[in-house]
Parts: C-alpha cells; structure tokens; sequence
C-alpha cells in the first residue's frame, strides 16, 4: 500500500508569517511548494473582490492541490489553504461554499501550522485585519479543534518557528 503523501499547511490571520514560514520549510525538507492561490488572483484581477472570486479561488486552490498530488512528492508545503476561504467567507459574506466544506473534510494526511499574529503587521494593500488578528487567529484555531485537524501553533521569530515545525516533522516521521 502506498503511503499518503504529507501536505504541511501554513495557516492563520493576515501578515503572520505564513509565505515567510512556507518558503523556509520548503528550503529545510527539500519539498514543493505552492503560493497563496487568493494573492495571485486579487493582483492580477485588479479590481475589489467579490464573494464570487472566492469560489474562483476555491478552485484554482483545488487544480493546485490535484497538481501536488500528480507530482507525488512525499512532503508537500501549501501557503495557506481552503481554511483561510472558509474563514474569510464566514467574516465577510456570512457564508460557506460546499466545495470549500467538502474539501475540509476530505484531507486526511495534513498537518495544519497555524501562525500566531506575534508579528508586526507589515501593510498590504490586500490585507484588512490590522487590528483584528488575535480574533481571527482564535477562529482558527476553533476550526480547526472541531474539525479534528492534526495542527501545531507556533510563534516567535521565523528561525523560531522554522524550529518547532522540524522538531514537530521529525517526532511524526519517527513515530511512522
């Protein structure tokens, strides 16, 4: 039988780290990596989103995350994931898409990193939470509780949580 590839997913509010985060993994545990999917569709839209641009998001994330499974790698690092849409559909539309839950529920072999806001906001124009993060972070760390998720936090300066996800990666490897 073969053994499930490992998606590791960098996740939590606005300007907390995650593409930072993502890309070290990525350099450390020599494995592929995806960019935000939402980030790349907001710039090049170059217009004010809409609650339908999420579920193109959905999408788009979905062809990556198929891409990564035909690639076969063992490890694959993802820069946010259908979490943040589900999060970001709840706060600003105060709804859900089927595909986003369906995909939530699917995913068996991931492990969620989830990104204190212990940071300093750095400004973006495509970021609205400056002063909300500590909420936001709490969101998702409750989706991930219900939903079962096998997550880790970590927080701190980037060599720092780079540190606690190995330690995590390697007590999991072992544990195999």
């Amino acid at each position: 039988m073969k053994k499930q590839p490992l998606h590791i997913i960098v996740t939590g509010p606005e300007s907390s780290g995650k593409t930072t985060l993502t890309l070290r993994l990525a350099r450390e545990l020599n494995a592929p990596w995806n960019a935000e999917v939402a980030r790349t569709f907001l710039e090049a839209i170059n217009r004010p989103y809409t609650q339908d641009d999420i579920l193109t998001i959905a999408n788009l994330q979905l062809f990556n995350l198929n891409t990564a499974k035909k690639q076969g790698a063992p490890i694959h690092i993802f820069d946010t994931s259908f979490l943040v849409l589900k999060i970001w559909l709840q706060e600003k539309y105060n709804t859900t898409i089927t595909l986003i839950e369906e995909q939530l529920q699917q995913s068996s072999n991931d492990l969620y990193v989830l990104c204190k806001p212990d940071i300093p906001w750095e400004p973006d124009p495509l970021r609205e939470n400056e002063h909300d993060r500590d909420r936001l972070f709490a969101i998702y760390e409750k989706e991930l509780k219900e939903m079962e998720k096998r997550y880790i936090v970590v927080g701190g300066d980037p060599d720092e949580r780079v540190e606690m996800v190995l330690k995590y990666f390697n007590d999991l490897v072992k544990g195999d």
